[in-house]
């Protein structure tokens, strides 16, 4: 997680600083800490109390193991412990004492609250014992209520601050998960939309370079014998690129606009008509029969039947050997649809694949996966009567809708 934006940049920074150099913090603070009792060993030193290097010596050694307080929290506190112990041997009362609190203020936030306790009670202890011994001014009880009062807070905000960083760590480990998980998803849809728009890309241009080929050749062989017919043909190659230059601008431009414009509908059942009329014009005899409701169709499972149909029929003009007639039939029920797409040329060079799937090539390999992504079935492979045939079943899923 990253630092907090509402915080002035100077704070962040030192911040920051602080998280990074613990131990010149505490030096710090330890620094500090000698300043307020500086008083109190100045006025020994002064009246010349014999005792005073004592006094020096205790204080230090209260004070300067907290320099390493959040790097050795632990044994801090046991050696300030022992000077606190040592120093009620001596009878020798020092506001450095205030040394032992910090330790174990320390102690609760690095440890369990079970251990925060155990060192609770062990410095509840010497205050009770200093209590008796140095009531300044106060009874025992009163003094010992003072000092038990500053080591339950010592505990208690420990504590919180422990089970506060805990929590926050938390969230920063929550959010890391999640923005490597957005991260992920971001790169998974990115990928599932390339590979869409290459399967649109190869079902345009492929589908209508063959039929430009086929055009083309139709119209070199009547250039001498039949003039017009060979203008004719010519006319249809170059209405065919356009339409073709169009839809592959439609698509390519999804990319570059506002993907909440409005964009053409993208082709369906409806549209197989047109289709067929285009494989009439590359010069093969197809039919097209419709049984059921184009419109009842989900957006989704028309456009795969429509690439799926485009495929198999460029595949009849490109790959099949002397291809005189086509038929594609379209069965549509409320749960699915069926497309059947039948030629009877020769099966050269589309040879069933592996699990006799008969898919072998891009194009094949495409259509299985436009069945497949629409929970669909597709077989494809030579026609026991002759030919090559091509079936597909596009189940209408109750979201197909809403994902075309």
């Amino acid at each position: 997680m990253s630092a907090d934006p509402q915080r002035p940049r100077v704070v962040r920074s030192v911040a920051g600083w602080a998280r990074r150099q613990p131990v010149a913090v505490d030096a710090l603070l330890v620094a500090v800490l000698a300043v307020a009792v500086g008083p109190q060993l100045a006025f020994h030193v002064r009246t010349s109390d014999p005792q005073w290097p004592l006094y020096v010596l205790l204080s230090a050694g209260l004070l300067l193991p907290l320099i390493f307080r959040r790097t050795a929290p632990l044994t801090v506190f046991a050696v300030i412990v022992v000077v606190a112990g040592l120093q009620w041997v001596l009878g020798l009362p020092l506001a450095a004492d205030v040394g032992v609190l910090i330790a174990l203020y320390t102690v609760a936030t690095r440890f369990a609250l079970r251990t925060a306790v155990l060192a609770g009670g062990v410095v509840e202890i010497g205050a009770l014992l200093a209590a008796g011994r140095w009531p300044h001014g106060l009874s025992a009880a009163e003094m010992a209520f003072v000092l038990t009062v500053f080591v339950l807070a010592a505990v208690m905000t420990g504590a919180y601050v422990r089970d506060r960083r805990r929590t926050i760590e938390a969230l920063r480990a929550q959010a890391e998960h999640l923005r490597r998980e957005r991260d992920q998803q971001a790169r998974l849809a990115a990928a599932e939309e390339r590979n869409r728009i290459a399967r649109e890309m190869h079902d345009i241009i492929a589908h209508s370079l063959a039929i430009m080929i086929t055009l083309a050749d139709a119209a070199a062989g009547k250039v001498q014998t039949d003039p017009d017919r060979a203008r004719g043909v010519l006319r249809q190659l170059a209405g065919t690129g356009r339409a073709t230059l169009d839809e592959a601008r439609q698509l390519v431009g999804v990319l570059r606009t506002d993907p909440l414009a409005p964009t053409t509908p993208p082709p369906s059942v409806r549209d197989l008509p047109e289709l067929v009329e285009r494989i009439r014009d590359a010069g093969l005899t197809a039919s097209l029969t419709v049984t059921g409701d184009p419109e009842a169709v989900p957006a989704a499972s028309g456009l795969a039947a429509y690439r799926i149909a485009q495929e198999a029929l460029t595949n009849t003009v490109k790959h099949a050997v002397r291809p005189t007639r086509a038929t594609l039939t379209v069965e549509i029920s409320p749960t699915a649809t069926l497309l059947t797409v039948r030629d009877d040329g020769r099966a050269a060079g589309r040879r069933s694949g592996p699990a006799g799937n008969g898919l072998v090539g891009h194009g094949l390999v495409g259509m299985r996966e436009r069945a497949a992504m629409g929970h669909g079935t597709l077989v494809a492979g030579p026609d026991p009567t002759g030919g090559w045939t091509v079936r597909a079943r596009l189940p209408h899923a109750p979201a197909d809708a809403g994902r075309a």
